[in-house]
């Protein structure tokens, strides 16, 4: 993932940061009350349910007109088969600073989120961007950084070149 946002960046960079990492495995195989029966574990590539993991990144960059989101998806299955299917998705989203009315940073249950508020309402506008809590002093300049480009822009000052 860091390869692909590396070369999907915004050319014109202010700011970026990166959100919590949604990381998903499930061991596949039949399971009884003994345990996983190891002839249809992960290591047989025909068991029922295979095994398989999910990595979901997500990394914001703020431009001087735009926020820009890349999504990042990467799934395989039976991972320890020589057949593993993987299959890597990558979106990228824009979103007009002008449309930003709010931006702000909260803490709900040890996890800082970044908040959005458009007019119009907008899909992207909508998600709640989730960072470390470790992060919350990154994530609060952030959002404040976004407001007052925001702002800026609504106001005519400072139009992008």
């Amino acid at each position: 993932m860091d390869s692909v946002w590396a070369s999907s960046r915004p050319q014109e960079l202010t700011d970026e940061l990166r959100f919590l990492p949604q990381e998903e495995f499930s061991l596949g195989g039949l399971y009884g009350l003994g345990g996983p029966a190891y002839a249809h574990s992960c290591v047989n590539a025909a068991s029922d349910p295979p095994s398989w993991f999910l990595l979901h990144h997500i990394n914001v960059a703020l431009t001087p007109d735009s926020l820009v989101m890349l999504s990042g998806w990467l799934t395989a299955n039976d991972t320890t088969s020589k057949r593993v299917g993987t299959g890597a998705r990558v979106e990228r989203q824009a979103l007009s600073l002008r449309e930003v009315a709010d931006a702000r940073f909260q803490v709900f249950q040890d996890t800082g989120l970044i908040v959005l508020r458009c007019t119009p309402p907008s899909a992207m506008c909508e998600s709640k961007l989730r960072i470390a809590i470790a992060d919350s002093n990154a994530g609060q300049a952030f959002a404040g950084r976004v407001l007052s480009t925001a702002r800026r822009l609504q106001t005519g000052k400072g139009e992008p070149r």
